[in-house]
């Protein structure tokens, strides 16, 4: 009788046990600040709504993040596989394999194109892009510009430039004061340096009265490489609101960056994540949620219009930290 009974309560047990759903977090660095922040937020978030995350980060580098995402669906099982793509070309190719192993895939802060996609979740990039120009505008009207965009192989590198262009075109900045714009080929402080030391060590008699740099790690990286080469006076602006940035800003050293609330976006990310998991998704504060079209599909896009807002020494005391 009392084995029936042990029997009987381990089957209910059994019934009415449900294993937490695995989050998969596949992230491409957490060098930079605003990655490290995100990785705590969204890993906290998930455990407290009762998942178990499952973080691996690559360290930058493509190939390792592919084998590492492979792992999460193959080895792990995941139910839900969030992306931050080192490569975006590399990752849609996992996004794809992840969803006919019946894996959700959520694209975190930068789209992945011609792949299956579950959601996206990030700001208006095209907007971040324009209010980066107008920073370095609002103080030059005129004078030689030179542009540095992120990777082309991340797709908001891309609508970052849209949004560049767009101010430049509306401000009438003329084509032949653009001294020289590129994509580099990272997020890197170490490849601005180079490339705007090499730029100026070739022009020593060129004038640069601005330099629009697509993040703070940029922005550091050519201020630096100013400083080396004896240039003053050349307003520099990154976005990110990094704590360096926001120090070089109050010491004049940088003109701008732009504030987003990452924050915000990584505790709503778990919570989609965890919902997608349930399969019952809600509607969300603080987001618009619309269509967009990434070239396979139309993704359901979850954009934050909390708008960023740019950061320079006369509001730095509210967004230093």
């Amino acid at each position: 009788m009392k084995l029936l009974i042990w029997f009987t309560l381990l089957a209910f047990c059994m019934i009415g046990y449900s294993a937490p759903y695995k989050i998969g977090i596949s992230f491409e660095d957490t060098t930079v600040a605003r990655w490290k922040q995100e990785r705590d937020v969204l890993i906290n978030k998930i455990k407290n709504e009762g998942g178990q995350p499952y973080f691996m980060c690559a360290d930058t580098w493509p190939d390792i993040q592919v084998k590492q995402a492979l792992a999460l669906v193959d080895s792990i099982k995941v139910d839900i596989l969030i992306i931050v793509a080192a490569d975006g070309l590399k990752m849609s190719k996992v996004a794809d394999y992840a969803h006919s192993k019946n894996v959700k895939i959520i694209a975190y802060d930068r789209m992945l194109v011609n792949c299956h996609l579950d959601a996206y979740i990030s700001f208006d990039n095209i907007r971040i892009g324009e209010l980066i120009a107008e920073s370095a505008l609002e103080e030059i009207k005129q004078g030689n510009i030179i542009i540095l965009h992120g990777p082309v192989k991340d797709n908001n590198s891309l609508l970052l430039k849209m949004g560049i262009s767009q101010v430049l075109l509306k401000m009438g900045i003329k084509k032949e004061t653009i001294l020289f714009e590129k994509h580099l080929s990272e997020w890197s402080e170490s490849e601005a340096f180079s490339t705007l030391f090499t730029y100026a060590v070739d022009h020593p008699n060129t004038k640069i009265n601005a330099i629009i740099c697509a993040n703070d790690q940029m922005a550091a990286g050519v201020i630096s490489a100013l400083e080396m080469d004896g240039r003053s006076n050349v307003t520099v602006v990154g976005q990110d609101a990094e704590l360096e940035a926001c120090r070089r800003i109050k010491n004049g050293i940088q003109k701008a960056t732009i504030y987003k609330p990452v924050n915000i976006m990584a505790s709503l990310a778990g919570t989609l994540a965890m919902d997608m998991a349930a399969s019952k998704l809600n509607s969300y504060s603080k987001t618009t949620k619309s269509l967009i079209e990434n070239g396979k599909m139309a993704v359901p896009a979850y954009l934050l219009y909390e708008a960023p807002i740019i950061v320079n020494k006369s509001n730095i005391e509210t967004y230093k930290n």
